[in-house]
């Protein structure tokens, strides 16, 4: 057990460091680490371009399928909370399409439906209700937009 801990606290302390030193995370500094290393710097950091990196440089690793996972996850997150700030699915699209089979697939596609009605909402525009109508036919508020369309004509 303390040697677990140990080892986790070095590759928090080592993360830390470097950060303080701005040094880059590429392919050639975790194959530096190791595979095992890299694995836990990884996780430990949870950030989507080291789980990408670390995919390409170790792709026969035996922690490949966590890795992906993480990935997939972090990927998924970070889509969904600039949607959510900026009316902009195309990270959401993007995360359809490179995660076709991925955890979160369902989550972002209804995702893209909702973001993209409250971005009509908040035109509020005839043509912002029709174009949702039209790239969404069996959206969840397709009902409420030909409404709001009906309304402002």
């Amino acid at each position: 057990m303390t040697k677990k801990i140990l080892s986790l606290l070095f590759v928090s302390l080592f993360a830390l460091a470097l950060a303080a030193q701005g040094v880059k995370v590429d392919g050639e500094y975790l194959a530096n680490l190791g595979d095992k290393k890299s694995y836990k710097f990884v996780v430990k950091e949870r950030n989507a371009d080291y789980c990408a990196t670390y995919l390409t440089t170790f792709s026969e690793s035996k922690y490949k399928a966590k890795v992906a996972e993480l990935y997939d996850e972090l990927f998924y997150i970070a889509a969904y909370d600039k949607a959510t700030a900026t009316f902009d699915v195309s990270d959401l699209e993007t995360y359809l399409v490179k995660f076709a089979n991925g955890k979160y697939r369902e989550k972002a596609g209804e995702a893209v439906d909702i973001i993209s009605w409250q971005k009509a909402r908040s035109e509020n525009t005839v043509l912002a209700y029709k174009g949702y109508i039209n790239d969404f036919p069996k959206g969840k508020a397709v009902s409420l937009a030909k409404k709001a369309v009906a309304e402002l004509k």
